[in-house]
């Protein structure tokens, strides 16, 4: 049976909307495969504005979720649960925008494990963040919120009684969903993909996200459905034998898949994959 990677479980759920693919991280040991990454900041980027939404619906998705746990007594133990992904148009300061609800299950039988909350607000037609308010990542009941436009978030710590306000980057626009900006690009094999800026309020920072696209992919979710999409794989440590795979599409629910490859073994981790989706109208 295929081995699990190790993951903490909050940076998992912010992965499958917030970050999309991963940074590539420079190293002077670069691996073979992950050449083509040495680059990756002379590669044209793509910014809030390049891009509009593609196909967008109201919709429902839900994710099957594998990951090690990464902390604890348990720490190694397999634990499969649900991301439950919907997306509604709502208004924003007269604007026309997408509140997505991002819902991380947990599971009762397991008492290391908690439902965590994301909410993202972003704006329908660039995709840029609006707000957001999510788990701080390593506390699972400790929640952040954040607003790019004023430049300033809280951390609201609920076992202490704490809250700390934080600046982000003052009037900066940068992506929310990267799945999404991803699969309403005009995708084509070969193609080297940067988003940047891109908005990571869990880690008060603006950074960048990374890709190379391989080519269409017939992917079947495990409802049995097929969705024709696009596979990129992602460097991350260039010196490091994972490779990530995101599965998109260029229509809900834009993220299909996300695995990780071991390039010594081959084996593949499946760490999120498209249970089931429907329109919500």
């Amino acid at each position: 049976m295929a081995k699990t990677k190790r993951v903490t479980p909050v940076l998992l759920i912010l992965t499958l909307l917030s970050s999309g693919t991963v940074v590539c991280q420079q190293s002077d040991n670069v691996r073979e495969e992950k050449m083509a990454y040495k680059d990756v900041n002379k590669w044209s980027a793509t910014k809030p504005g390049d891009v509009s939404l593609k196909n967008f619906r109201p919709f429902r998705a839900v994710y099957e979720r594998n990951y090690l746990q990464g902390a604890g007594p348990n720490a190694g133990d397999l634990r499969v649960d649900r991301v439950i992904v919907t997306a509604e148009e709502v208004g924003w300061d007269g604007k026309k925008a997408v509140l997505i609800t991002l819902i991380d299950s947990g599971d009762a039988k397991w008492a290391d494990t908690a439902a965590r909350n994301l909410f993202m607000i972003v704006d329908l037609e660039d995709m840029h963040l609006l707000f957001e308010s999510g788990p701080i990542p390593g506390k699972a009941k400790d929640y952040y919120f954040i607003r790019p436009d004023t430049g300033m978030g809280t951390m609201i710590t609920t076992d202490a009684g704490t809250s700390e306000t934080r600046e982000f980057p003052k009037g900066a626009v940068g992506f929310g969903p990267g799945p999404w900006a991803l699969g309403s690009l005009d995708l084509k094999d070969g193609a080297k993909i940067r988003l940047d800026p891109f908005a990571s309020p869990a880690a008060n920072i603006l950074g960048t996200r990374s890709g190379i696209v391989k080519g269409r992919r017939e992917f079947t979710d495990l409802s049995g459905q097929s969705h024709a999409g696009w596979l990129l794989e992602s460097g991350g440590n260039l010196s490091s034998s994972r490779m990530a795979q995101i599965y998109i599409t260029d229509r809900p629910p834009y993220l299909l898949a996300r695995f990780s490859v071991d390039l010594d073994s081959g084996e593949e981790t499946k760490g999120l994959r498209l249970k089931t989706f429907q329109y919500l109208n």
